[in-house]
């Protein structure tokens, strides 16, 4: 009996260790995916040129011109000069972008990519982009969209693949469905 009682106890001993490794082994596979899928979301993230003017139509009608200068999931703004006008995202139809496009080199220096004339091929529409996707930068010439959820993965890598050696301009963001946009733009050189 006392020799049951000495290799049952050797038993759980054994058995509680490799419980507790498995728990180690086990907890640390899920934050190695997640930084997997960290890292593929990273690689979803497209730098986008935005025109220097927008044009805001309201669904009520009217229209506003000047700079966009922010965008999130509840509102817009346009700057024009010392002033700035805000609108909720549910009361505006779209925002149409022309003018002049600027990029910021690597030596902070602000180039003139294209003028107002020059149009471009080969349009891309990406349809229910969540508004939380799209983040403008400071200055808010450039914004990042995260399109991992967007596009199938075909598409994606077409599109990282252009934007390598073209920058993305943003044409025109339609607002049809609460929370989401459609996002029109085309690659330039």
């Amino acid at each position: 009996m006392k020799t049951f009682l000495q290799v049952f106890s050797i038993a759980i001993l054994v058995s509680i260790t490799g419980l507790a490794g498995y728990a180690q082994t086990s907890s640390r596979k899920p934050n190695h995916l997640a930084q997997g899928q960290g890292a593929k979301s990273q690689e979803a993230r497209l730098s986008v040129a935005l025109p220097e003017l927008a044009t805001v139509r309201q669904k009520q009608g009217g229209s506003m011109t000047g700079q966009l200068t922010k965008l999130n999931q509840q509102e817009l703004t346009i700057s024009r000069g010392n002033s700035s006008e805000s609108l909720a995202i549910s009361q505006i139809n779209n925002v149409a972008f022309k003018g002049d496009v600027f990029i910021i080199d690597d030596d902070d220096k602000r180039i003139r990519m294209r003028g107002p004339d020059q149009t471009s091929s080969g349009q891309q529409v990406w349809r229910e982009v969540p508004l939380a996707a799209f983040n403008l930068q400071e200055p808010p010439e450039q914004a990042i969209l995260s399109l991992g959820t967007v596009l199938s993965s075909e598409d994606l890598a077409d599109i990282l693949s252009i934007s390598r050696d073209s920058t993305y301009v943003v044409q025109e963001i339609l607002f049809e469905s609460p929370g989401t946009m459609t996002i029109k733009a085309a690659p330039v050189d």
